[in-house]
């Protein structure tokens, strides 16, 4: 089951609440009984008893929702569809420093770097930072050099030292796009152009990760072995 949080108000009702969260009054027995809720269920602050079957204002109460995700309306709103991404596109340690100009000088960082909070705690990178991460790592790795994941990486290494000719150009772009759509969190990858200059090839890509559709069937697969919660 899934479920988001809602932050009980003064004045609510499990009527009210279920109105207003799920379209219909008639569900507050499921509040009820999805929260382990007895009579007289909101009370003041003072009035709750030591089993927590009773809540009052500032309380958390979860409001169970419906299995497709795409259904919620809540969970469309920006911080939820970002909280989506980053949950299945995941976070892995900052390997390269500052993403907006790693296609200068990709994995070329041997270091990772620290937070600003001054902690000495380590930074990462998550969600489609994540993914841009993930695949300059995988270009510059060569296929096979990891023998436990002998399928992880790219041929580029394998062009190194040869002449820029077209059909040397073309192979080169297939590997790329095969390489780059290794990852199962990318739906598609294209080299859009490219162009050689003196021992210099440069390519321009075009990455489409999973749709929305795709990562919110993945949130609810999930949910078969654990809840995932949208909002605060």
């Amino acid at each position: 089951m899934r479920y988001k949080k809602y932050t009980v108000q003064q004045g609510d009702t499990l009527q009210s609440i279920a109105q207003s969260t799920l379209g219909d009054l008639t569900q507050w027995y499921s509040l009820a009984s999805f929260n382990g809720l007895k009579f007289p269920y909101i009370v003041e602050p003072d009035m709750k008893n030591v089993k927590r079957e009773q809540l009052a204002a500032g309380d958390l109460l979860l409001i169970p929702i419906e299995e497709s995700y795409a259904q919620v309306e809540d969970a469309k709103s920006i911080a939820d569809r970002k909280q989506v991404s980053e949950y299945v596109f995941g976070r892995d340690l900052s390997l390269i420093t500052d993403l907006d100009t790693a296609n200068y000088r990709a994995g070329s960082d041997e270091i990772v770097g620290l937070d600003s909070d001054g902690k000495g705690s380590i930074n990462v990178v998550k969600g489609y930072d994540n993914i841009v991460q993930s695949t300059l790592m995988r270009l510059n790795t060569p296929i096979g050099s990891l023998p436990l994941h002998p399928e992880y990486g790219s041929h580029v290494y394998e062009f190194l030292g040869n002449l820029n000719s077209s059909i040397e150009l073309e192979v080169l772009k297939s590997w790329i796009e095969k390489a780059i759509k290794g990852d199962s969190r990318i739906s598609d990858a294209t080299v859009t152009s490219y162009y050689s200059e003196d021992d210099r090839v440069k390519f321009n890509i075009r990455i489409v990760p999973i749709s929305e559709e795709d990562q919110q069937t993945i949130i609810i697969n999930m949910d078969s072995i654990g809840k995932f919660t949208l909002g605060q």
